[in-house]
């Protein structure tokens, strides 16, 4: 059994309340990990930690935050196996599936990294006068500026844990944000031991800070904290809709992935076996807990002759 603290204003921390709780091997049942329950101090303190952080965050350059980005991936590849020994033994992953996932998540990463390097500001051309209606003149410019949205509470699910880890890291931190990360309860070991590389990569405290807890008490209080900015949430639309009535009466800005699988629809026309073969391939790959099919359908059309 591995036994984790938070991470939270680059220090490893116990939760206030002293609370912990298990995770498990689902195929053996045996203790995976001892991980702190946190508890609504704990929240105020990652999103103290995090607002501290945002002001010089956002200061550095594209290129300086694309950089650190761009180390976290390697980092990433370079503990694939860890994290990949993680997946398997507290999510259930396959052994074959993991480090693929591993590879994606780097992915991601190296993906954002690159991206927000194309988020600059537009020049618009300005409307010119029509008639009465008054316009822009000749000389004026306007310019669209982006500007990071602020702390970010990042809400990952427990069927892929790493690879949507670094969906939601990776574009929050390009783009000058901070971040409140919360891993699923199954499997909060997996977002602790990203905490681990994290930390070994000299980030300034508070850019990042993981929290673990229930999503009742945890996602919640993030969700409705006035020091919260956005919430990236992944998940069932039942939590979705809580999390979206937690946040309204700050406005937050939402980022929602909600819902289950999607159908898949085999054509008259199709190679049923085929399809066959693709759709069971995608849905027991991850032990049933893909959330999409590869393609929508599998089809080959009929030869015809004539006009």
């Amino acid at each position: 059994m591995q036994t984790y603290k938070m991470w939270i204003d680059g220090e490893w921390v116990d939760a206030d309340s002293g609370e912990t709780f298990r995770t498990y091997n689902p195929a053996t049942g045996e203790v995976v990990a001892e991980v702190p329950r946190a508890g609504l101090s704990d929240v105020d303190k990652a999103v103290a930690a995090a607002r501290k952080a945002l002001p010089a965050w956002r200061k550095k350059s594209q290129a300086e935050r694309s950089e650190v980005v761009a180390r976290i991936a390697a980092a990433v590849r370079e503990h694939a196996g860890e994290l990949a020994e993680m997946e398997i033994a507290e999510h259930g992953a396959c052994a074959w599936h993991a480090p693929l996932m591993m590879g994606f998540a780097a992915g991601n990463l190296d993906l954002a990294a690159a991206g927000a390097r194309t988020c600059t500001g537009l020049v618009l051309p300005p409307a010119p006068s029509k008639g009465d209606t008054p316009g822009a003149g000749p000389s004026t410019v306007a310019y669209m500026q982006r500007e990071p949205v602020g702390v970010c509470a990042l809400i990952t699910p427990w069927n892929v844990p790493s690879l949507l880890i670094s969906s939601k890291i990776g574009p929050a931190l390009a783009t000058g944000n901070t971040c409140v990360l919360k891993p699923p309860s199954l499997n909060s070991g997996i977002g602790l031991k990203w905490a681990e590389i994290l930390a070994g990569l000299d980030l300034p405290p508070g850019v990042v800070n993981v929290i673990t807890g229930p999503g009742a008490t945890i996602g919640e209080a993030l969700a409705s904290h006035p020091g919260v900015d956005l919430v990236s949430f992944t998940g069932s639309s039942e939590v979705g809709k809580a999390i979206i009535a937690a946040s309204s009466e700050t406005v937050k800005t939402l980022i929602m992935e909600l819902g289950g699988k999607n159908p898949a629809i085999v054509l008259e026309d199709a190679d049923v076996e085929a399809a066959a073969k693709e759709l069971c391939a995608i849905a027991f790959e991850n032990v049933g807990q893909n959330c999409a099919s590869r393609r929508a359908c599998t089809c080959r059309r009929r030869s015809t002759t004539g006009s």
